[in-house]
């Protein structure tokens, strides 16, 4: 009877054993990249790369993200990421975007990967597709397209506007018989884009759009004082404008300014413009040199 026990306890002492050895084996075959998913979503992280290979940067937003990429050939290239401050994983996934995006390199979604490819190479990919309505995204620095329908403007017209904002992989094309934009670039830039459409399609009466380049004020503090001077009041005739609308828009990423007025507004503007557009007074600015003898 005692021997029975003893086998017993020799089997059981047996079965703890492979039991744990089991737990532990499972536990050192777990993918790495899989492990930033199960971290809780207050998780930070610390991001300083000096001059390393892209690919290494790639692989580890692979391995902290648990995204899986396929990288063309033509992505090449050493870079520089330096985070003082920790940040969530969400962010550093942003933070790549950008960084593929100053080195002319962006991510395509395909199924479960996603592709790193040149930027001038992804508007013919399948890039992620926005229709009506106007789509305002986050600003992510990928490349996308967005269809936009225009009301009231000419598809021509704005979409001569719009060339000299487009990045330089970035297009936009007029489709005249339903007068439709399309437009494909990177994320960031279309959602100014849109700000940019939804203010100059409106209806309005004997009124064009100008660009005048600014070249020494501020295109923001000029468009808010010159709209400031010109307020024009607007009274509704049967449902419609008395007279045409006079928006100044100012993008400032060319400090330039978009008018949308009539010829008489436009040429008051334009003189206002050079008027005002001038090189500050030598001598006027708060900064002062002061040589010192000794120190």
């Amino acid at each position: 009877m005692r021997k029975i026990i003893n086998q017993s306890r020799w089997f059981f002492s047996l079965a703890l054993v492979l039991v744990f050895s089991g737990a532990v084996v499972t536990h050192a075959q777990r993918p790495a990249g899989t492990a930033a998913q199960r971290e809780p979503n207050g998780k930070t992280i610390s991001m300083d790369f000096d001059q390393v290979d892209i690919k290494v940067f790639i692989k580890f937003i692979s391995e902290l993200t648990g995204k899986n990429f396929v990288i063309d050939d033509k992505v090449r290239g050493k870079v520089t990421v330096l985070s003082p401050s920790k940040i969530s994983v969400k962010e550093a996934y942003k933070v790549f975007e950008s960084v593929l995006e100053v080195n002319g390199f962006t991510t395509v979604p395909a199924g479960k990967v996603i592709k790193v490819v040149p930027s001038v190479e992804a508007r013919q990919k399948n890039v992620e597709l926005y229709k009506a309505p106007l789509f305002v995204p986050r600003p992510d620095d990928r490349i996308i397209t967005q269809i936009v329908p225009l009301l009231y403007a000419d598809s021509q017209e704005v979409r001569k506007l719009l060339a000299p904002l487009v990045s330089k992989q970035g297009v936009v094309i007029a489709y005249e018989t339903t007068d439709m934009l399309i437009i494909t670039d990177f994320q960031s830039n279309v959602q100014r884009l849109l700000k940019i459409i939804e203010e100059i399609d409106i209806e309005f009466l004997d009124a064009g759009i100008t660009v005048l380049p600014v070249e020494y004020a501020s295109a923001e503090n000029l468009a808010d004082n010159i709209s400031k001077l010109l307020e024009v009041r607007q009274k509704p005739i049967k449902g419609r404008r008395a007279g045409p609308p006079l928006k100044i828009i100012p993008y400032e990423r060319m400090n330039m300014l978009i008018i949308l007025s009539d010829r008489q507004n436009t040429q008051m503007i334009q003189s206002l413009v050079k008027t005002l557009d001038q090189p500050a007074p030598k001598g006027s600015g708060n900064i002062q040199v002061v040589y010192l003898a000794n120190a």
